[in-house]
C-alpha cells in the first residue's frame, strides 16, 4: 500500500478531514453527520473509477499523497440547466508528477450515449417515445453503459488505481443484490460461493494426486536406487505431523474422514533402509498433496477460529457441499441449523470477515464502515484484535470508521477524530 494520507476539504461545504494511513489498521471516529461514511465511498470511488459518485457529492477537494506522488482532485460547479441539474459539474485530477497532463470528467461525459427516441422530461427523467415508458438515470446508465465510449482513463491514474486496490465493506452488509429488483442473504450466498471454491480446490488436488501417483514408480525406482539413507525418527515425526495436517483439513471439509483416519504407523525399524527409503517418498508426495490445500486451509482456519469464539451454544464449520455448517451444542444430538436462521449479529460477523478473508486480497486498503453493527458488548471488545488477526494473515490494511468507544476499547493509539 503506497498511499500515506487522504484530505478531503470542503465535504459538504463544511468539513475538512485529514486521514494519515500510518498503520495497518486506522480508525476514524467522529459524531453522526460529519461524514464517515461518505468519506469512505469516496476513497472507493477514487480507486474504482466511480466518478458519478465524486461528481453527485459536494466536496471542493481531495489531496492523496503517495509514496512518491500526490493527487489533487477538485470538485467544481459553476451553473445549474433548466431541470435544475449539476450540469457542469467538472472533476479535475492532477499529479505532482511534471511528466503527466491533468485530465477532466464532467457528467455529461459519464452519460452514455442513449439512442435519440429517448426525451429528456426532467431532472432524472427520460421519456421512451417507442414504449411510452419513463426512465432514470440509473436505469438508462444500466441498459447502454457499454455504448460510453467518451474519454479514457490516463496511464498514471490507472497504474495508481492498480497499485492500490480499495474494497469497501459497507454498513449495510447483510443482502448482496443478485440484481436491481432482487436481493439475497449474503450469509446463504457466501455459503454456495464457498462450498463451489471448496469443490474446485478439491478437484485441483485431486488431479495433482493423480499426477503425483502416475509418476510414482518411476520415482520410486530411482529413490530406491540412491545411496542416501534416512532416519526413522525423522520419517516417523513427519508421518505425525501428517496425521495432524489430514485431521484438521478433515475438520475443515476438505478430506474425508476416511482420508484422514488410520494413516499413522507406529514402527519403523532403522536398520532397513529400503522400507525407509520408500516411505521417505511417501511422506514427500503426501506433503506435495495437501500443500493444494494450503492457502484456502489458513483462510478456513482463521474464520472458524474467530467465529467459534463468538457463537454461543452452535458450531460452525464447514462442508464442500453446503458451505458453512451450523450446528446446535445445547443438545445431545447437534441440529443443524439453517444460516439464514442466525441472528442479525451473528451474520454481521460471518460476512465481515468471510469478506475480509475471500473477497479481499494480499496488499489491498480494506475500508469497513461500522463492524459494531449489530453487537453485543463482548464481541465488540474482541473485534479490533480479530480485524488485525485477518490483516496480518492477508498482509492488506484497514480504515475503520466508527463511533463506538466500546469498539476501540483499548486501542485508542490507532484512533484519528474527524470533526
Amino acid at each position: 500500500m503506497t498511499i500515506k494520507r487522504i484530505r478531503i476539504n470542503g465535504l459538504f461545504g463544511t468539513f475538512n478531514h485529514e486521514i494519515k494511513l500510518n498503520n495497518n489498521v486506522v480508525i476514524i471516529m467522529g459524531e453522526n453527520g460529519v461524514g464517515k461514511t461518505i468519506t469512505l465511498n469516496i476513497i472507493e470511488a477514487i480507486f474504482t473509477k466511480n466518478f458519478q459518485y465524486l461528481i453527485d457529492k459536494q466536496f471542493d477537494e481531495i489531496l492523496i499523497t503517495f509514496h512518491k506522488e500526490t493527487w489533487q482532485i477538485i470538485r467544481r460547479s459553476n451553473s445549474t440547466d433548466l431541470f435544475g441539474d449539476n450540469s457542469d459539474v467538472e472533476l479535475v485530477f492532477r499529479s505532482s508528477r511534471k511528466e503527466v497532463e491533468s485530465f477532466q470528467i464532467t457528467e455529461t461525459m459519464l452519460m452514455p450515449r442513449i439512442p435519440s427516441f429517448y426525451e429528456r422530461v426532467g431532472a432524472d427523467r427520460w421519456f421512451n417515445r417507442r414504449n411510452g415508458m419513463y426512465y432514470n438515470r440509473m436505469e438508462l446508465v444500466d441498459r447502454y453503459s457499454g455504448e460510453n465510449t467518451q474519454f479514457e482513463i490516463p496511464e498514471w491514474y490507472q497504474t495508481q488505481c492498480d497499485r492500490n486496490r480499495v474494497k469497501l465493506i459497507r454498513t449495510q452488509r447483510l443482502y448482496q443484490e443478485e440484481d436491481r429488483h432482487q436481493q439475497m442473504l449474503s450469509v446463504k450466498k457466501y455459503s454456495q460461493e464457498l462450498s463451489a471454491l471448496m469443490q474446485e480446490e478439491i478437484s485441483k488436488a485431486a488431479k495433482n494426486t493423480g499426477d503425483l501417483d502416475r509418476t510414482f514408480p518411476k520415482r520410486l525406482l530411482r529413490q530406491m536406487r540412491s545411496t542416501n539413507t534416512y532416519s526413522s525418527s525423522d520419517i516417523l515425526s513427519e508421518l505425525k505431523r501428517l496425521e495432524e495436517r489430514r485431521l484438521k483439513l478433515s475438520d475443515l471439509g476438505l478430506l474425508t474422514e476416511l482420508e484422514a483416519k488410520d494413516t499413522f504407523i507406529e514402527d519403523l525399524k532403522q536398520d532397513d533402509n529400503t522400507i525407509l527409503s520408500v516411505m521417505h517418498l511417501y511422506v514427500k508426495d503426501s506433503w506435495d498433496k495437501l500443500k493444494k490445500y494450503d492457502n484456502l486451509f489458513e483462510k478456513l482456519s482463521l474464520l472458524k477460529d474467530i467465529i467459534n469464539s463468538r457463537y454461543k451454544h452452535k458450531v460452525f464449520s464447514f462442508d464442500s457441499k453446503e458451505g458453512f455448517v451450523i450446528l446446535s451444542s445445547n443438545s445431545q444430538q447437534s441440529k443443524k441449523i439453517p444460516v439464514e436462521m442466525l441472528s442479525s449479529g451473528e451474520q454481521n460477523e460471518l460476512v465481515l470477515f468471510y469478506e475480509m478473508l475471500f473477497k479481499c486480497d494480499s496488499k489491498d486498503l480494506v475500508l469497513i464502515d461500522e463492524p459494531e453493527i449489530s453487537l453485543h458488548l463482548e464481541w465488540m471488545q474482541s473485534m479490533i484484535g480479530d480485524l488485525k488477526r485477518v490483516a496480518d494473515k492477508n498482509k492488506m490494511s484497514l480504515l475503520i470508521a466508527t463511533h463506538s468507544p466500546d469498539l476501540v476499547d483499548e486501542n485508542y493509539e490507532l484512533v484519528q477524530h474527524l470533526s
